[in-house]
């Protein structure tokens, strides 16, 4: 109560007492929908998943009516109400599945042995599809011009993705969109401005042509290409001090939802009965590049991007982005591709 009454974020209390850790679940790396007839009816499957396997032969319209021994989806005299406890300590633990193919003539069952995954696992599946579909889309979108990365937290190892990505995704292409939504925050705001605004003091022309000053003179990958930043309600902390410093360095414009708003740099310290209080330690204030005074504080106060596009549950549901969309479009224009 007293955590909730001071109103900032960064704040939170863990007991020393821990209660029993949940089921281990299983994933199989695909989604079900239900309907009048026996059998879950797979809906979707995440490429690089369990299900995923060439010599499944595996579609959308497959019917799964026992998982792990347990008749499911209403097949059989005795099918489990809840297909999830089938999945129930089956992480890492082969188990058999039994399918209709949506194409067969009859409704006999073939037996398939499937490894599900944990979440966690069955969770990097999915962002990969998440990036290759965003990478696509922009693609697409923009006729090849522009190139698309997604930073998933602010931590060392997804720095060593970025300049990975910032040259394979985006060497060759007029301008890039680095989305940070759903970010949750980290530390590495200032090593990705390094890579982002490194200012050129020099021209090099190497005598049998090819690359020069400076890609082999800096520590790491650096470029000066045109960017937008995709932001929103999601990105937290870091991602929002980085969201900050692309507008206060004028570095590109900011598209999609303002930040949440919570930043704060913070510790924390065990307490005597074992259980643990997070401390926030240091303010963040954005500043005027040109006095260094500063202007507002970042907690509770949002980066707002200048380009205001709202991503509601509808247009998820329906596979569609309207904040990417508007990224190419707000980058084509600068570029000078669209009028």
């Amino acid at each position: 109560m007293m955590l909730g009454r001071l109103n900032a974020s960064h704040l939170s209390y863990r007991d020393s007492e821990r209660g029993p850790s949940g089921p281990d679940t299983g994933y199989l790396g695909c989604g079900f929908i239900e309907d009048d007839q026996p059998g879950l009816v797979i809906d979707w499957i995440t490429p690089g998943s369990p299900f995923d396997r060439v010599e499944f032969e595996l579609n959308t319209g497959d019917r799964i009516v026992s998982i792990n021994g347990m008749d499911v989806g209403g097949y059989g005299e005795n099918p489990v109400g809840n297909w999830w406890r089938a999945m129930e300590g089956t992480t890492g633990v082969e188990i058999e599945i039994g399918v209709i193919d949506s194409e067969s003539e009859t409704t006999d069952v073939r037996w398939l042995r499937v490894t599900p995954v944990s979440y966690s696992e069955w969770w990097g599946y999915a962002y990969e599809e998440f990036l290759a579909e965003n990478r696509r889309r922009v693609e697409e979108l923009s006729g090849g011009r522009l190139g698309y990365m997604h930073i998933r937290r602010m931590y060392e190892e997804q720095v060593e993705r970025f300049e990975q990505d910032l040259y394979t995704v985006g060497h060759g292409k007029d301008g890039i969109i680095i989305d940070v939504r759903w970010n949750s925050g980290g530390w590495t705001t200032d090593y990705l401005l390094t890579i982002l605004n490194t200012q050129r003091h020099a021209l090099t022309e190497p005598r049998d042509g090819g690359l020069g000053y400076p890609e082999d003179r800096t520590l790491i990958y650096t470029t000066d290409i045109p960017l937008v930043v995709l932001c929103n309600e999601y990105s937290y902390s870091n991602a929002e001090i980085f969201s900050h410093a692309i507008q206060t360095l004028g570095r590109g414009l900011l598209v999609g939802w303002p930040t949440a708003g919570g930043v704060i740099s913070m510790g924390g310290t065990s307490l005597a009965d074992g259980s643990y209080i997070s401390l926030p330690r240091r303010g963040w204030w954005v500043i005027d590049p040109v006095t260094l005074e500063p202007i507002y504080n970042m907690e509770h106060n949002g980066a707002v991007p200048e380009v205001m596009v709202e991503l509601t549950p509808p247009e998820i549901a329906r596979n569609r982005d309207p904040q990417i969309d508007a990224a190419v479009e707000t980058l084509m224009k600068q570029l000078g591709i669209l009028p």
